[in-house]
């Protein structure tokens, strides 16, 4: 018996219950940051930075597909 094929294609986008998982982990003191791969979520770029603006985030747009919360 082989190894199965990798299943990284198939997996579901991530949403913003999996973006508020992830700051919650990284945010534990003052100056925290956290960076994400926007490409990795279903929202758009635009959506996500909205999100965490909204819920008092600075987003700021590393380069094309990459956000940093603070």
């Amino acid at each position: 018996m082989g190894l199965s094929p990798k299943h990284y294609a198939n997996r579901p986008k991530l949403d913003l219950e999996d973006l508020n998982q992830v700051l919650d982990a990284n945010f534990n003191e003052p100056g925290d940051t956290a960076t994400i791969d926007a490409d990795k979520y279903a929202l758009s770029t635009e959506e996500l930075i909205a999100a965490g603006t909204e819920a008092g985030y600075t987003v700021e747009k590393l380069s094309e597909n990459m956000l940093k919360f603070s």
